[in-house]
C-alpha cells in the first residue's frame, strides 16, 4: 500500500521508545490512558524506514505525528469519533494530541468526544453530529484565525456551543496549556519544598 510516497510497511499496538518518550516528556500524555487510542504506523519513503505515531480514523486511516516537525496523514482522511455512547455535550477537538491532553487532564472522561484531525472536516463532523441528532459542543479548538473559523461556522449552523479556549488564551492550544500547566506546579512544588526547608538546624535551649 503506498500513500503521498510513502509504502506502509506494518501497522502494530506496541509504539518504541522513541515515540513513548516524545508523547510523554514532550507533550505531557498519560500514557496509561492514551495507549489504547494509538498505534505505531511504519513506512519507507526512498528506501528508508520510519516510525511515526498513528490515531486511527472512522474511514480505516491514520494521522501521523513524529517525535519532530512531522505530522501527516494515512488516507485516507476522516474524523474520529470516540465514546460514542458518552453523553452531551459532545467535546470537539481539532487534533489528537488535545484529546490526548484532555484525556490526561481528567479523572474520567464520560462525554461523546470527536477528533476533527483537520479544520478542513468541518463538513464531516456537522453531518456526523446531525446524524446523532447531538446539538451541544463543547469546543476545545486553538486559539487562532482558524479556530475561530471553526467555532462560527458550528454556531452557525445551528449548535449551541461552549468555547473551552477562553481558559486557555494566551497558548496556542490545549496541549500547549496542559503543558505549561504541569511546569508551572512542577515550579510551584519545588519553590514550597525550598521556602519550608529551614536555613539553619533549629537548637533548643538548655535550661
Amino acid at each position: 500500500r503506498t500513500n503521498e510516497g510513502r509504502k506502509l510497511i506494518g501497522i502494530s499496538d506496541d509504539l518504541p521508545p522513541h515515540l513513548q518518550d516524545y508523547l510523554t516528556k514532550e507533550r505531557r500524555i498519560d500514557l496509561g490512558r492514551a495507549r489504547s487510542f494509538l498505534r505505531c504506523v511504519r513506512y519507507e519513503v526512498r528506501g528508508r524506514t520510519y516510525e511515526v505515531i498513528g490515531f486511527p480514523n472512522a474511514s480505516g486511516g491514520y494521522e501521523l505525528r513524529g517525535a519532530g516537525l512531522f505530522k501527516g496523514t494515512l488516507a485516507p482522511k476522516d474524523i474520529t469519533p470516540i465514546f460514542p455512547d458518552g453523553r452531551q455535550p459532545v467535546c470537539l477537538f481539532e487534533g489528537f494530541m488535545d484529546f490526548l491532553s484532555f484525556l490526561s487532564m481528567k479523572e474520567k472522561v464520560g462525554s461523546h468526544c470527536l477528533v476533527m484531525n483537520s479544520v478542513a472536516n468541518v463538513g464531516r463532523c456537522i453531518r456526523y453530529l446531525r446524524e446523532r441528532h447531538i446539538t451541544v459542543l463543547r469546543a476545545f479548538l486553538d486559539n487562532d484565525d482558524a479556530g475561530k473559523r471553526t467555532l462560527s461556522a458550528f454556531i452557525d449552523a445551528g449548535f449551541q456551543v461552549e468555547d473551552m479556549s477562553v481558559h486557555y488564551r494566551g497558548c496556542k492550544d490545549l496541549n500547549e496549556f496542559y503543558v505549561s500547566r504541569i511546569y508551572r506546579l512542577r515550579e510551584q512544588r519545588e519553590q514550597a519544598q525550598i521556602t519550608t526547608k529551614p536555613s539553619h538546624p533549629i537548637k533548643l535551649k538548655r535550661r
